[in-house]
């Protein structure tokens, strides 16, 4: 729940072998205002790390593969709980009164986002040039700048974090210049105000990434330039009479990742193109090329469309969870090369979870063969309570892994698929959600399940079997224990 006299401040600092990360830190848990979370994203850093290790109990520190800065603040975004979002590069400094100042010009103004000016320090945080961000006596001068560079240090931002619901997170396309892009992006839905008093201190050194890519940064923002050129030229001609954009029109709120792994499959073209063919819009698709020799000329066609990941060959259990590393949605789907999703599935989902305030779901799944006809009514079991649910789970795997939708803070709880079981990772993840998450089943199909002869659970049924004994047994004791508590409370009712 909202506090409103007191809300969270998320603040987010991206993390990449970066000698001044302590000092960054530090500037934030001096903060005079005390309701924050500080949240540190380790980029796959091999540097300074130890420098981050004094404060492990006073922050949250999350490590992920190296993607570049925009990666890391999605990351942040995505694990944030606050009702404010800022962002610290891990080598500036946030004035002691930072958060406090500027949240409460922020809530004095009803602003969404703001912005103020700064400084700038040098490797020993001397400051080599104060209060130096531009001032503009209008508003119209103001998006006039925005023609010829970045006017506002990402670092002195705060912002309202419903704005990335509204207007989606950092491009990660834009390497040198996510920020720069997501301020032109949202010219068109809110309004910037600006506190002028400097609060962040700006560091200048040889290391830093806008002096050793400049040409690449430089490169970026003109293509951002003539990409929003309309947008920009629109606003300036419309000056005090520019209506901003619906927010509700921007986009569908949360993005959700599918994720299809792919080795040999000849329909895996029939899978992408059902993924790309959603109703809803907000949604990335992430083919993971399990090491695959054949049919890779079926992805090149939608190579545009898609994140495609190659890696070597390991198995459906890894190639879902490199997906899930790269991905920046809120939700988790998969879809393997060889099923194909209804063109309402991720719509139609969504808003069932929404009305049952639900974290995992699935659904039913209809049987389709090699020429995609449908060979079967809907197949799917719907338990009436959660203790017939973990009574039919404990026996036997009854949920499609194509069929469920979850958020993906699950896999931050109880982990990721487990690479070890070639045949039966979503099963053993299944059972190990079931212990802290209710499963809630939508009893309509939204998957088509291909059955032929090529499929691994037809070539490999004994290995399976086995497996499926193995995990049952791994799990019986925590599962018998869950049953027997709903037991024990249908007795009380």
């Amino acid at each position: 729940m909202t506090n409103i006299s007191n809300p969270k401040v998320s603040v987010i600092i991206p993390f990449y072998n970066c000698k001044y990360i302590n000092q960054a830190i530090k500037s934030v848990l001096d903060q005079t205002y005390s309701n924050i979370e500080l949240i540190i994203i380790d980029d796959g850093s091999t540097q300074y790390t130890e420098l981050i290790e004094p404060y492990l109990h006073q922050i949250r520190y999350i490590k992920k593969e190296n993607g570049g800065t925009a990666t890391a603040l999605n990351t942040g975004i995505q694990n944030a709980t606050g009702e404010y979002f800022c962002w610290l590069s891990s080598d500036d400094l946030y004035d002691p009164k930072k958060i406090e100042l500027q949240l409460q010009y922020m809530l004095k103004e009803n602003a969404s986002i703001s912005f103020t000016n700064f400084n700038t320090i040098d490797s020993n945080n001397k400051i080599m040039h104060a209060n130096i961000a531009p001032q503009f006596a209008t508003k119209t001068d103001f998006y006039k700048e925005f023609m010829r560079s970045c006017p506002i240090n990402g670092c002195t931002i705060m912002m309202k974090m419903d704005v990335f619901e509204h207007a989606g997170q950092f491009n990660e396309d834009y390497r040198y210049t996510h920020d720069y892009e997501l301020w032109l992006r949202l010219t068109q839905f809110y309004e910037f105000s600006y506190l002028n008093i400097t609060l962040v201190n700006c560091r200048i050194h040889s290391e830093m990434g806008s002096i050793r890519y400049t040409t690449d940064l430089l490169k970026e923002a003109e293509q951002l330039r003539e990409e929003y050129a309309n947008i920009l030229n629109r606003i300036i001609e419309e000056g005090e009479d520019y209506q901003f954009l619906p927010k509700e029109k921007v986009v569908d709120k949360e993005k959700i990742s599918i994720i299809i792994p792919f080795y040999n499959c000849p329909y895996v073209n029939q899978a992408i193109e059902s993924a790309l063919n959603q109703t809803y819009e907000n949604v990335e698709v992430i083919v993971v090329d399990d090491g695959s020799t054949l049919y890779q000329e079926k992805i090149i066609p939608y190579i545009h469309k898609i994140k495609y990941i190659e890696k070597e060959n390991g198995g459906t259990a890894s190639a879902l969870n490199v997906g899930i590393k790269n991905a920046t949605g809120k939700y988790f789907t998969w879809l393997s090369s060889d099923d194909m999703f209804d063109s309402n599935k991720l719509a139609e989902q969504l808003e069932f979870m929404k009305s049952k305030g639900a974290i995992i779901s699935y659904t039913p799944v209809i049987y389709i063969d090699a020429q995609s006809n449908p060979i079967s009514e809907p197949i799917g079991v719907q338990y009436p309570n959660r203790l017939y649910f973990l009574k039919g789970l404990s026996q036997a795997c009854t949920i499609n892994g194509c069929a469920v939708m979850m958020e993906m803070k699950v896999f931050s709880d109880i982990g990721v698929f487990d690479e070890t079981l070639p045949y039966t990772h979503d099963y053993d993840l299944w059972l190990r959600a079931a212990v802290n998450y209710e499963f809630h089943y939508l009893n309509k199909p939204l998957v088509l399940y291909r059955i032929h002869d090529g499929m691994g659970t037809k070539r490999f049924m004994d290995k399976i079997n086995q497996e499926v004994s193995a995990v049952r047994k791994k799990h019986e004791k925590v599962l018998n224990e869950l049953i027997l508590d709903e037991e024990n409370k249908k007795h009380l009712f």
